[in-house]
């Protein structure tokens, strides 16, 4: 049943590699034959090749981010199991235009396949609360408890993001969005973190922005503000016992 579980979380990691890549046929070949997939205000569609086509004037038109977040359960029964979780997706359209950002959750049912394996029977999504449409920039920064890891554009505009912290450690953690008051580079923040964990958080130099707040394992917490021109970097920082991580570095233009 171990094996089961594994199997299926691998197969959410693929879709969400799937999506966020614009990998269409490895998208549908996450799906049983006879699939349905239910979204909110529209007919079910019913078996893979109409999944297919629904989805993919979706992967030519826009740029896909899709991040699953807190705790995924998982229920095998024989041939067969269910899945529920939490979810963020965002679409861009890839000509330019505001970003659509979703909040989310579904409900699968899986079924083993004739080689083992298994695919999506029946998928349905619903939302949390209505779409945001913004002309705002993702950011994303993930704690696994060991690394810090970034999602996202290094150089940008001034004007508004969203920064999602997602803390998938066992741990309290936060993020630390700052800017830099001097002349320093982001090389300069680097040095400064030296070998991680480090146990400094941040230096005179550095201006926090306000997203410092705990974290509980398998949340997520969502910024929105705006950034001004200049340096910027994020860290990570696990409460007990204290660890920083150097997450990543930002250079904002005018």
């Amino acid at each position: 049943m171990e094996a089961d579980i594994t199997a299926i979380n691998e197969l959410y990691d693929q879709y969400c590699l799937a999506a966020n890549t614009g990998d269409l046929d490895l998208f549908i070949s996450l799906w049983a034959d006879d699939a349905t997939r239910m979204d909110p205000d529209l007919p079910a569609i019913v078996v893979k090749e109409n999944i297919r086509a629904h989805f993919k004037p979706q992967f030519e038109q826009f740029n896909i981010n899709v991040a699953i977040y807190g705790e995924t359960e998982v229920q095998v029964f024989d041939d067969f199991a269910f899945s529920r979780g939490t979810c963020t997706l965002s679409v861009t359209p890839k000509e330019g235009g505001p970003t659509t950002y979703f909040d989310g959750k579904w409900l699968d049912i899986l079924k083993r396949q004739a080689d083992g394996s298994w695919k999506i029977y029946i998928d349905c999504v619903n939302w949390n609360a209505p779409p945001k449409i913004e002309n705002r920039v993702l950011l994303r920064l993930t704690f696994d408890g060991e690394s810090c890891s970034y999602e996202g554009p290094t150089v940008l505009k001034a004007g508004p993001v969203t920064l999602l912290f997602f803390n998938e450690s066992k741990g309290l953690a936060a993020v630390n969005l700052l800017i830099h008051t001097g002349d320093e580079t982001i090389q300069d923040a680097i040095d400064y973190t030296g070998e991680e964990p480090s146990t400094k958080h941040h230096p005179y130099w550095m201006r926090e922005l306000g997203t410092w707040e705990g974290v509980l394992p398998g949340e997520r917490l969502t910024w929105e503000g705006d950034l001004e021109s200049g340096i910027h970097c994020m860290v990570c920082a696990r409460f007990g016992p204290l660890g920083v991580w150097f997450g990543t570095g930002l250079t904002v233009e005018d």
